[in-house]
């Protein structure tokens, strides 16, 4: 009986230290979720560089442009040898959600992230949303921005490496996409 009470116990703390851990993780699941459902009427939390140009001229300040790239000793294309978009701040993705560079980031005004072709700056759009910001990237980061920028060739040479390559596809794909909405990107 005694054996039979000290396991009884046992589970019941264990119960009840593991069950909140479920809930916090389903609660985050359901609320990154209802971010993710959002992605296509809101364009994919993505806005061209010529929409943040056009903002600029215009005069508008209801948004913060946050460049994200790494310092130019943490790798190729570092942000200040390359300029930068004028009224940016500077804050590399690596560093991006310390408490210190948190708070320079207001929640009143959109947040566009900009990296060197658009790539590290999705990977802190949701997790940005999820804490409260209203936070998109730029589409094609500062290649989308600057003509003559270093990773504009890398993204043409990966579109030509990519233009080359006829992969074979399942029939049912194009049904399965359509099923769930996907219309195909049109240019």
């Amino acid at each position: 009986m005694k054996k039979k009470s000290i396991i009884l116990i046992w589970t019941a703390l264990l119960l009840i230290t593991t069950i909140p851990v479920f809930a916090e993780d389903s609660d985050l699941a359901v609320r990154i979720n209802e971010i993710m459902s959002k992605c296509p009427e809101h364009d994919n939390y993505h806005v061209p560089a010529w929409q943040v140009n056009k903002w600029m001229k215009t005069g508008r300040t209801d948004f913060l442009v946050v460049d994200i790239r790494l310092a130019p000793d943490d790798g190729p294309w570092g942000q200040p040898q390359y300029g930068r978009i004028p009224g940016s701040i500077y804050i590399p993705y690596t560093e991006l959600f310390k408490p210190e560079n948190l708070n320079k980031l207001p929640k009143d005004k959109k947040i566009i992230l900009v990296s060197h072709m658009g790539v590290h700056e999705n990977y802190s759009v949701v997790p940005l949303r999820l804490i409260g910001y209203d936070a998109y990237s730029m589409l094609l980061g500062m290649s989308g921005w600057q003509k003559d920028y270093p990773a504009t060739g890398h993204i043409k040479s990966l579109l030509n490496d990519a233009d080359t390559q006829d992969f074979p596809l399942a029939k049912e794909a194009e049904g399965h996409m359509m099923r769930h909405g996907h219309k195909g990107h049109k240019e």
